[in-house]
């Protein structure tokens, strides 16, 4: 291959895996002026061997791979990934699923005046609105924090362990929320109770508790199986 065509697909490599622009611009730069010195040497010396840099480099394709492995062996994720899977997937559920239950609750409250609110309250069917609304959040913040935890590993080159130890650490909180609503009655105030345990377990293992449990697991393993099968041997 020549070495214009070989630096060209090379470039186009590097672009498609979304490496830093400054990054494929710096290896673009050594790799050009490596690739046409050895080309220059080989015409001079009428060595054809050394003109082909794929005989001597590899594809660009190979060279794109270990470029971007490279590269993501040198970011904190991928240098402490105990930290990163271990630590910031509870943290980030706390803050994600207090924004979708406590942001919705206060649109709530914006947009209905208090009589709206007295018949809400009222109502046979709010109980299981609300548990339902409850188990909602839930599972829906365990998604969005196992799929960032999962393409955060795929992305930086991290062993299947770590984002399958960031989903059961999700898991297991999902799994310990429960929920008890107590419905408004002329005699009563209604009242509507949050409580985290597993102690409970499995006694208490009701279907959304189930449902709590196994979808960040569920999830992290299908992203994960899938990149394996794709990826090439990954960073510890």
């Amino acid at each position: 291959m020549e070495p214009q065509r070989w630096l060209a697909e090379l470039e186009t490599e590097l672009h498609q895996r979304r490496l830093p622009r400054r990054y494929v611009t710096r290896l673009m730069r050594e790799l050009s002026d490596h690739v046409m010195d050895a080309w220059e040497n080989s015409m001079i010396k009428d060595d054809q061997s050394s003109i082909d840099p794929e005989s001597r480099l590899g594809s660009p394709r190979e060279v794109a791979e270990s470029a971007e492995q490279s590269y993501c062996q040198r970011t904190f994720v991928a240098r402490h990934p105990a930290w990163v899977f271990g630590l910031l997937p509870p943290l980030l559920f706390a803050v994600v699923a207090f924004f979708f239950y406590f942001f919705s609750a206060a649109m709530f409250m914006e947009l209905t005046d208090p009589s709206q609110r007295e018949a809400i309250a009222r109502s046979p069917w709010l109980p299981t609105v609300i548990r339902a609304y409850f188990v909602g959040c839930i599972v829906l913040t365990s998604l969005i924090v196992t799929v960032t935890f999962s393409m955060m590993a795929r992305r930086f080159a991290v062993r299947r362990r770590w984002p399958m130890i960031a989903a059961v650490s999700v898991a297991i909180l999902c799994g310990s929320f429960w929920s008890q609503v107590t419905p408004k009655t002329p005699e009563q105030m209604g009242h509507f109770t949050i409580g985290l345990s597993l102690a409970d377990w499995p006694a208490e293992a009701t279907l959304p508790r189930a449902v709590q449990l196994a979808t960040p697991l569920a999830v992290a393993f299908w992203l994960t199986r899938r990149r394996r099968t794709t990826q090439l041997p990954l960073a510890t």
